[in-house]
Order: structure tokens, then C-alpha cells, then sequence
């Protein structure tokens, strides 16, 4: 058999996979294989450029580098949106095949010149985006840029309702001191921006001006600065955050094509689409009827939820989800598992529905003791006790990282250990993201909550502190049937973190650079217009290491650029600042609040939820606005506002 014909091969088994999974979505799609992409192939970057010849009917391509070499065997097809091609490499060639939704594509490639005959023989997972298609869907543009040789900065251009330029200016690292050099964020003067050349200006303390001057070609942007008149110097960067909602705001319909344009890709990039199950999930019962836990120890000190005034009138269910997995390769059966722990009122009346609570746990946690007082994640024993149903799901991480990254503390007598990748059989790598399954085991458990007869499906909360807010994040991004969402201790800055963390790599991809494509702010802009709070520590310790001497500044970052996505509706969307207490070491630290009752000191007065205040520059240059931890004291506690927000 041919090359060609075993690339077909496995192509047409991908294209029946594919649109049986996709179906209609497929058919909207307006991306195809012609423009310029951008391929990441296990951090190697390689660009390419494909068009079509209408007289032929047929694909050409090339390299776009300095020898600009022919690709060769580029196939399309268009039902299924399978593209595949063989790339110059080295000596020889290597070979590409993948799957295109909304100008990304997502796939594998060889590793070697041996001609490919199987899915197997793609040893390589792929990602890249077709700039051609991407660049037509928004205006705005983002770097990460190198200056001078040492400053690393995040370059953001876009325009203003008005069409005028604008920007924004944030340097996240040197090369002498990682994240140590952090600064905050700037407003910028653009005064040049048409496509191919820029120009604009950061205004420092006193009268220090710095102005670049520089020129944009395909994905990278270069040019040099000065400040306040002095001797040139160079800085260089190129393109990253592609999906980035924008600066200005967008219409009701202009964002909710972008959340659902934004969504597909996303799901693409870390899911493999979000495929259905091959047939309806197993639910084994693994106990029933079980008390809530007590084993007479005091409560959290960060637990003001007023547990004393609402007993755990509940009783838990132990539940194992099966779900079979398509396999696009056609070469076995996938199967993932999913462990929980079902909470029901005792006095549940027939016919009754509630609202639910799904709860998922940060590091070393468990769904187990999501509902132990004492715990670091209590918050599924505190919707219990007030007559929720709450459905807690184990999250934890991959069996086979090596970067110590979480100690291995998940706790297997509780249900929770780590979990197994999905990797489809015969290969050794997964397709997916590690949150990309976390997400769809919560997406998969919506599926399950919403077929149980006591459950309100259109009063869904998901709830999560530390890796359970990075669960939260995701998981409310991506599925519109989460109403309300606590993301709490996960407002992480990217660029910061990389430069920070070398070790504590849980947000991650493995496939891709998440910071090709996304910023938190971005999965924030997902929500909206839906109900969210974001609770933060003005002294949380988890992702603030780095130069700002604020550490909560990264968060109203990520609050500002949301709130260009709610809009009008931005009464929705609450940052929570938790206020650091020195005489209880509590409140401001990586902890998950109500704004109700201590229940180890119920004479200090209830704040209830305290609201940032200042969210934004309060005058053209401020940039200390970012260091501000000023809250308001609302008086109503997390269940005052959930109550309100369920009517």
C-alpha cells in the first residue's frame, strides 16, 4: 500500500470519529487549511503556509523559513475537517495529520523518516493556529517581548470604542532574576498601530517616558525604545494569547460568538473535542446511607460558614463513575474513572428539587474531606448542612508526573489518589490536557446530577479552592450550565507563574504553550454574563511569588479584563479580597470563606463578603490601584448572595 493511501487510511478513520463527535458544530465552522500556522511539535516551532489553486483544485504549501521548502501530499477533508501533509525535516521528512475547529488544529506527527502505515507511528502529539483565520475574529494583539536583553514584558494593542489605538504594558521577569522584577501594569499612549507598525509610549514615576517604535511581521514584532531621549535599544518578541476576549467591550451577540468559538477551540486544544461517552457511565454505589463524618475535633479556623446554627442533617453516597471513551485512532477501548461522594438531606420530601452544589478539591484533598470540618476544603460539608445537594468529585493529578510538583498525598483509603492519563491505546503520550480531563469528569458529572429526580438542574454550582478553583475556572468556562461559580485561590498570571514555579506545574499543558492561547481572565470572560465569585487572599501565599509587592495585584488584573466582558452585566461578577486578620492568622491567606459565623470566636462581627473597590486606574497613569487591597463590607454572607442569585 502506498504512503498516500495509508495516510487516507488513517485520516478517514479520524474524519468518521470526528464527525460523529462534532456533528453540526463541524459544519459552521468557517476555518479551513489555507493561511499561515504556527505549529508547536513538542516545543518545536515550526510555521507553514498552505493555499489552495482554484484552476487545480488542489492543496500547495511550504516552510516559512529561509529555504522555504515545498510540502508535499496535503490532504483536506472538509466533512470531517481531517488535514494531514508531510513537512521537510532535517534530512528527510516528517509526517502531519490532525483535525482543524476554528482555525486550531490539533493532532500528531512522526518522529522519524520511517513512512507511517498506522495511527501509532505518530508518536508526536501536535498544536497550531492558522493566524489567517484567527486575525479576521478580533482586533486586539499580544506579545511577550525581550527588552534590552533582559526585561520580559506582555505587550497588549488593541482599540477603544471609538477605534482609537490603545494598549497596555506589564513586565513580568528578567533574565537576571525570573519574576523577582515583576512590575505592575501599565496604560499605554499608542499613538501608531495599522497592522505593520507601532508606536507608543509607558509613562513612569516623575517625567520618565519610555517610547518603542517598532514592526510587526507574521507572529513576531521587533524594534527599539528609548527613554526620555537617550540611545536606542533593541527589543524583540512574538505573538502569544490568540484567543484574548479583547480590551474593549464586545455587544451581547459579538460575546457570545466569541464564548462559543472560544469554548470549541478550547475544548479542542485540552479535551479532544469533549467527546460524549460510548455509552451511558456505570454508577456503582459503593455505600449508602453514611452519616456525616465527626470525630469530635474543632473546626477549621478559616470555617465561617455558622456551622453551629445548621447540623448535618445529610447522609452521603459513595459512587464510582465508568464512562467508555470513542477512540479517533480506532485502536481499543479508553476508559476513565471518577470517584465521589453524593450528599442528601435526611428530610428530603418526595418530589422536591434543589439546588447543588459540585464541589471539587485542591491539592491533597479528597471528595472525602470536602465534607470534614477540619479540612482544608470543608465547603461540600457547609452547602450540606443547608439543605443543598452537593455532589463532591475526586481531582487529583496524573500518575506518571515526575516534577514533583504535589506531593503524593492523595489519600486512596478516602477513594483519591492519582489518576491515570487518557491515552488511547498503543500510544505512550495523552492527546489531552491534564485540566482538560479534570473539566470533563465535572462536565460528566453535571451529566449524572441532571438525570436525578431531587436535583434542580437549573440552579448548578461549582465550587473549588486551590487546584479546585483551577477546576472551577475551567470547568465553568467551558460549560453554560454551571449558574453560579466560587473559583477560589486560583488567580494566576501565566507569564509570573513560569517564571516563578518550577516545579508546581498543575496548570500546565503538555501539548501546547497555554500561553500561545489563553490568560485566566479569558476562562473568566467565559462566565459571563453567569453569577461569579472570586475569592482571593490580599496575603495568599499560592501564586504571588514574584516581584509585586502586592500579592493579590495579578488578581485585579484578571478582574479588570473580565469585567470587560461582563459589561453592563458586571453586578454579576464579585472579586471576594479576603482582608489578612494577624491576630487570627487567618482570612487573607489560601483558604476558602463564607463571610458568616466563626465558629471558634461567634462574637466577631460578619462582614459578610468583602468586595474589592478599586478595580480599575483611578486616573490616567495610576498604576497603584493594583496594590490597593480596599473592600467594602457588603453584610451578606456567600449563601445570602447565592439565595439571591437562585430566586
Amino acid at each position: 500500500m502506498s504512503l498516500v493511501s495509508n495516510t487516507q487510511r488513517w485520516v478517514s478513520t479520524v474524519s468518521i470519529c470526528s464527525l460523529l463527535l462534532c456533528g453540526r458544530q463541524a459544519l459552521a465552522d468557517g476555518s479551513s487549511p489555507t493561511g499561515i500556522w504556527y505549529i508547536n511539535r513538542s516545543g518545536e516551532r515550526i510555521a507553514v503556509s498552505i493555499s489552495y489553486n482554484k484552476t487545480t483544485q488542489m492543496y500547495a504549501g511550504n516552510l516559512l523559513s529561509n529555504k522555504k521548502q515545498a510540502l508535499k501530499n496535503i490532504n483536506w477533508s472538509s466533512a470531517s475537517r481531517t488535514l494531514s501533509f508531510i513537512a521537510p525535516h532535517n534530512s528527510g521528512y516528517d509526517y502531519y495529520s490532525g483535525r482543524i475547529v476554528e482555525g486550531i488544529l490539533q493532532g500528531r506527527s512522526t518522529d522519524d523518516q520511517t513512512v507511517p502505515t498506522t495511527p501509532t507511528d505518530y508518536p508526536i502529539p501536535i498544536t497550531a493556529w492558522n493566524s489567517t483565520y484567527i486575525d479576521r475574529l478580533g482586533s486586539a494583539r499580544v506579545y511577550n517581548i525581550l527588552i534590552a536583553g533582559t526585561y520580559k514584558a506582555r505587550v497588549t494593542l488593541g482599540r477603544d470604542a471609538a477605534g482609537a489605538p490603545i494598549g497596555r504594558f506589564k513586565i513580568f521577569a528578567a533574565t537576571t532574576n525570573g519574576a523577582e522584577s515583576e512590575e505592575p501594569e501599565y496604560d499605554l499612549e499608542v499613538s501608531r498601530w495599522d497592522g505593520g507598525n507601532v508606536v507608543f509610549t509607558r509613562t513612569l514615576a516623575g517625567s520618565t517616558r519610555q517610547t518603542y517604535t517598532g514592526r510587526i511581521v507574521g507572529q513576531d514584532i521587533q524594534g527599539t525604545f528609548q527613554t526620555n531621549g537617550d540611545a536606542p535599544q533593541a527589543w524583540a518578541g512574538t505573538r502569544v494569547n490568540i484567543l484574548f476576549y479583547g480590551l474593549k467591550r464586545k455587544s451581547p451577540a459579538e460575546r457570545t460568538a466569541w464564548q462559543n468559538r472560544t469554548r470549541l477551540q478550547i475544548k479542542h486544544l485540552i479535551m479532544k473535542g469533549n467527546p460524549a461517552p460510548l455509552f451511558p457511565p456505570t454508577v456503582a454505589v459503593m455505600g449508602d446511607n453514611i452519616p456525616p463524618y465527626s470525630d469530635g475535633r474543632i473546626y477549621n479556623p478559616w470555617y465561617d460558614a455558622n456551622p453551629e446554627a445548621h447540623p448535618q442533617n445529610y447522609f452521603r453516597r459513595e459512587l464510582v463513575f465508568a464512562y467508555d471513551l470513542p477512540n479517533p485512532y480506532d485502536t481499543g477501548v479508553t476508559r476513565r474513572i471518577a470517584h465521589g461522594y453524593l450528599a442528601i438531606p435526611n428530610d428530603l420530601r418526595r418530589g422536591e428539587r434543589l439546588p447543588v452544589l459540585l464541589s471539587v478539591n485542591g491539592h491533597e484533598g479528597s471528595a472525602f474531606n470536602s465534607f470534614v470540618h477540619w479540612w482544608s476544603y470543608p465547603y461540600a460539608d457547609a452547602f450540606a448542612r443547608r439543605r443543598f445537594i452537593v455532589l463532591a468529585i475526586d481531582i487529583s493529578h496524573r500518575t506518571e508526573r515526575t516534577d514533583n510538583s504535589d506531593p503524593a498525598t492523595y489519600i486512596a483509603s478516602q477513594g483519591n489518589n492519582l489518576h491515570p492519563s487518557i491515552i488511547y491505546p498503543g500510544f505512550t503520550n495523552s492527546d489531552w490536557e491534564e485540566d482538560g480531563e479534570r473539566a470533563w469528569d465535572v462536565m460528566k458529572a453535571i451529566d449524572f446530577l441532571r438525570t436525578q429526580r431531587f436535583v434542580d438542574s437549573n440552579r448548578i454550582i461549582l465550587a473549588g479552592l486551590s487546584l479546585g478553583g483551577e477546576v472551577t475556572t475551567y470547568a465553568a468556562a467551558l460549560d453554560p450550565r454551571i449558574r453560579i461559580a466560587i473559583p477560589a485561590g486560583f488567580g494566576i498570571d501565566f507569564n509570573v507563574q513560569y517564571e516563578t514555579d518550577l516545579r508546581h506545574r498543575c496548570w500546565a499543558w503538555n501539548n501546547a504553550d497555554i500561553r500561545d492561547y489563553i490568560e485566566t481572565s479569558d476562562l473568566h470572560a467565559l462566565m459571563a454574563p453567569r453569577k461569579v465569585i472570586f475569592e482571593t487572599g490580599d496575603h495568599d501565599p499560592a501564586f504571588s511569588a514574584g516581584g509585586n509587592p502586592a500579592p493579590f495585584a495579578k488578581e485585579k488584573l484578571i478582574v479588570r479584563r473580565a469585567l470587560t466582558a461582563y459589561g453592563d452585566d458586571g453586578a454579576n461578577y464579585i472579586h471576594y479580597l479576603h482582608r489578612y486578620n494577624a491576630d487570627w492568622e487567618r482570612d487573607g491567606l489560601h483558604v476558602f470563606r463564607f463571610g458568616d459565623v466563626f465558629p471558634l470566636n461567634p462574637s466577631e462581627p460578619i462582614l459578610g463578603v468583602t468586595k474589592s473597590t478599586t478595580l480599575e486606574p483611578r486616573s490616567p497613569g495610576d498604576v497603584e490601584w493594583q496594590q490597593l487591597n480596599d473592600t467594602s463590607a457588603t453584610g451578606l454572607t456567600l449563601f445570602d448572595y447565592i439565595a439571591e442569585w437562585l430566586r
